[in-house]
């Protein structure tokens, strides 16, 4: 909604006359913060124009955006013309600046305060900068200089604005020049805190969340791996899940990924997620709260620089060990399972694929290793059973229908699924 209540100041120095359309408070007076913002802005402008020899006019206007309940956008302009022979010619037209503000207050609103999970954004952006550097046949290097722009909250320092349908954000491209993503709202979704969902938005976040019931009410189970890449079995794994179309989660041990970095690309490429199983899988319960940060963290810090800057949204724990401490330590959701494969305790193919048929559930989490050939020789006929069975095969996060997995909880499937105490 645009602010109409604007006042008007004239200013006429030489060959060049200035006006100011500044916005208004309910007394019909500038609204003083607003005033003093365009007065820092435009001092560039002036001086630019200060010598002109031929008639110029300068219209400096602000005006406010309300998208987001008690949240405006200023955005703050200038236009020059100046005369010529046929009359006046438009020499600039350009946003000097804008602000996010709390509209009773004024003060700064942070684009950040509209997420719930900042670690999801984050993602979010850099797997959009992966896949724009991708179509564009960006190298390594190049498609880096954009990631870092967004990896680890790195966003929120960007000039980001709330406009009619979304969040624009202005970043420096691969060659240093100035370039923006328009998001819309209906991709950010899963992200946003509920009440900054727009009005206009209502019926689009609603049509949303009846698609999260509908993913929620879909038989699946979410397929994880635990324990390396390893150069010998991982690249198998991932060769059978693309022959039949699954989806799988991995989680990494972070003293493997040295020397396996294009197995951690490779799964995120193939539609994968991936996962932190700690650095030298201890049970981290036993383990002092700095040496648990440093297990984690660690490992995170080599997956993200594998990957191109994506940052496991979930912990593994090792054997499945976790209390609080452990929770607190990692910053993202603990993610258990509900069914055990035991490959790893059989080594037997066809025990393995027995075992899963008796225990697989609607919403499960099944963990498999991929570290063990007899596991991978067991993969085809446990894809195909329960393919078979009606389930589709997915990573823990699209088993929670594509939600953020929530720091501080636990998960053993898509029902169970709860605070650590």
């Amino acid at each position: 909604k645009y602010n109409e209540n604007l006042t008007v100041k004239d200013e006429t120095k030489g060959n060049v006359e200035v006006q100011e359309l500044i916005p208004t408070d309910a007394s019909g007076n500038p609204i003083e913060a607003i005033a003093t913002e365009m007065d820092a802005l435009k001092q560039e402008v002036l001086e630019k124009y200060a010598g002109a020899t031929k008639k110029t006019l300068i219209f400096f206007k602000a005006y406010q955006t309300k998208i987001i309940s008690n949240v405006n956008d200023i955005h703050y302009y200038v236009s020059v013309y100046q005369q010529k022979e046929s009359g006046f010619e438009q020499l600039e037209f350009k946003e000097l600046s804008h602000q996010l503000v709390f509209v009773d207050t004024l003060q700064p609103f942070e684009i950040a305060k509209l997420f719930n999970n900042e670690l999801a954004v984050s993602n979010f952006f850099v797997k959009k900068a992966l896949d724009a550097g991708k179509a564009n046949g960006l190298s390594d290097e190049q498609t880096a200089k954009v990631t870092a722009q967004f990896m680890d909250g790195n966003w929120k320092k960007l000039d980001a604005s709330i406009i009619q349908n979304g969040v624009r954000v202005k970043y420096k491209d691969a060659s240093d020049q100035d370039a923006e993503w328009t998001i819309p709202f209906t991709e950010l979704f899963a992200y946003m805190n509920e009440n900054m969902i727009p009005e206009t938005e209502k019926d689009n976040y609603e049509a949303y969340l009846a698609t999260v019931k509908e993913k929620l009410g879909k038989k699946r189970i979410a397929l994880s791996f635990d324990d390396r890449p390893r150069a010998e079995t991982t690249p198998k794994v991932l060769e059978i899940l693309k022959k039949y179309n699954a989806h799988a989660t991995f989680y990494i041990v972070g003293s493997h990924v040295e020397g396996n970095e294009s197995i951690v690309k490779q799964i995120v490429a193939e539609g994968h997620e991936l996962g932190d199983h700690s650095y030298s899988h201890p049970l981290l319960t036993k383990k002092s709260a700095d040496e648990v940060y440093q297990e984690v963290h660690k490992t995170s810090d080599l997956i993200a620089k594998a990957s191109g800057g994506l940052r496991p949204m979930s912990l593994r724990p090792p054997y499945g060990g976790f209390n609080k401490m452990v929770s607190e330590q990692a910053g993202i959701a603990i993610v258990n399972w509900s069914i055990d494969s035991l490959d790893w305790k059989y080594r037997d193919a066809a025990k393995t694929i027995e075992h899963i048929k008796e225990t697989a559930h609607n919403g499960g989490i099944l963990l498999m290793h991929d570290i063990h050939e007899e596991s991978v020789e067991a993969l085809p006929a446990v894809i195909e059973y329960l393919q078979a069975e009606g389930y589709e095969l997915v990573t823990v996060t699209e088993l929670m229908a594509d939600q953020p997995l929530k720091s501080n909880y636990v998960y053993f499937d898509r029902v169970e699924n709860k605070p650590v105490q």
